[in-house]
């Protein structure tokens, strides 16, 4: 790869300008039809005051007021920025050498209909019942692409780690891009088993049909753990909003006492 990954600051700032647009119950990708997105967050608010002329709640007065909120509970809030357009062109933008890919519900479990955002196409992939065969052979990109499979979902689940324990207002911004790349990640796994399954018969193959696979899976790790060695630099800056804000509302009751 000659292109060096970098997480620009611009995207995560369209996840906070976007939090307007939260209220969607759909969003267009750029294709002919709407992905629908999970925008039930009534599930995670408490339910409104009877009395109240506005039963409105927004997402951002949610991730200020709930405590107990979880990563599950921030990403289902973070869902419709991560199917917007205008996160998905910001984020074909940054990360321009990914073919990444996107479920087409986040309501559904279902990854093997999905989007590839890059040509703005749905595709799919072969029904197969089992999980990918785990018996590594004697073709080197067999064994590599279980390999990547691996450091991808283990340094995915060391971000989440990482970001866990901070603001929730943080963890909202980071969640749309960590999205992508579970859902890129998620898609891959299954086009590896599929592939692993439909050929076994045929392994002279394999070192071919995985050529593909095996790339995508390179370029998804690398932007990943691009993506960790900035998260010390990239919670920083996104605390400090939180930070000021809280310093300044803090100074204002000050002086309304004095």
């Amino acid at each position: 790869m000659n292109k060096k990954a970098k997480i620009i600051p611009s995207l995560l700032i369209v996840s906070l300008i976007s939090i307007s647009t939260i209220y969607s119950n759909c969003v267009k990708a750029r294709v002919s039809r709407p992905v629908i997105v999970n925008n039930d967050f009534n599930s995670i608010k408490d339910k409104p005051n009877k009395n109240s002329s506005n039963n409105t709640t927004t997402p951002l007065e949610i991730l200020n007021s709930n405590d107990s909120l979880t990563i599950e509970d921030i990403s289902s809030l973070a869902s419709p920025i991560s199917n917007s357009e205008k996160f998905i062109e910001k984020f074909k933008t940054d990360f321009p050498e990914l073919n990444a890919y996107r479920k087409l519900s986040p309501i559904d479990t279902n990854y093997k209909i999905y989007l590839d955002i890059n040509s703005n196409s749905i595709e799919s992939i072969p029904n197969f019942s089992n999980e990918f065969n785990s018996n590594l052979s004697i073709y080197s990109e067999q064994n590599m692409c279980f390999a990547l499979l691996n450091e991808v979902n283990s340094s995915l689940s060391d971000i989440k780690s990482k970001i866990s324990k901070e603001p929730h207002s943080t963890i909202f911004s980071l969640m749309p891009t960590i999205m992508v790349f579970e859902d890129t990640y998620n898609i891959l796994s299954l086009e590896y088993s599929s592939i692993i399954k439909n050929n076994s018969s045929n392994p002279s193959s394999l070192n071919i049909i995985l050529k593909d696979t095996e790339e995508n899976l390179s370029i998804l790790l690398t932007y990943i753990n691009d993506l960790k060695k900035q998260l010390p630099d990239l919670i920083k800056t996104l605390n400090s909003p939180t930070n000021n804000n809280s310093h300044t509302e803090k100074t204002s009751k000050k002086q309304k006492r004095d």
